[in-house]
C-alpha cells in the first residue's frame, strides 16, 4: 500500500495500543516497507533509534504495511524485536 494509505490505517488502529495478543502487549503501531531488503534496513535503524518515523523516511515511496511492535521494552533488554503486520 502507499505511505499515505498506511498513515490512515495506522491512525485507525492506534486504539489497539495497550491491548494484548498471546501475552504480549502492543506498544506501538508503525509503518514498515514490505520489500525484504528495505525491511531489514528499517529494522536495524529502528532497533538502534527506537524511532519508527525517522526509520521509515527512506522508504516512503515504497510499498509499505502497517505493523505492531509488541513488548517494545524487550528490544533493549533482550535484543528482541517482536513485530507483526496488523
Amino acid at each position: 500500500m502507499t505511505f499515505d494509505d498506511a498513515i490512515i490505517i495506522a491512525n485507525e488502529r492506534a486504539k489497539m495500543i495497550g491491548s494484548f495478543r498471546n501475552g504480549a502487549r502492543l506498544d506501538e503501531i508503525i509503518i514498515a516497507s514490505t520489500n525484504p531488503g528495505e525491511l531489514n534496513a528499517f529494522k536495524l535503524n529502528y532497533i538502534s533509534t527506537l524511532n519508527a518515523k525517522t526509520s521509515i523516511l527512506p522508504y516512503i515511496n515504497s510499498d509499505v504495511s502497517v505493523c505492531g511492535v509488541y513488548d517494545k521494552h524487550r528490544i533493549r533488554l533482550e535484543n528482541c524485536l517482536i513485530i507483526t503486520e496488523l
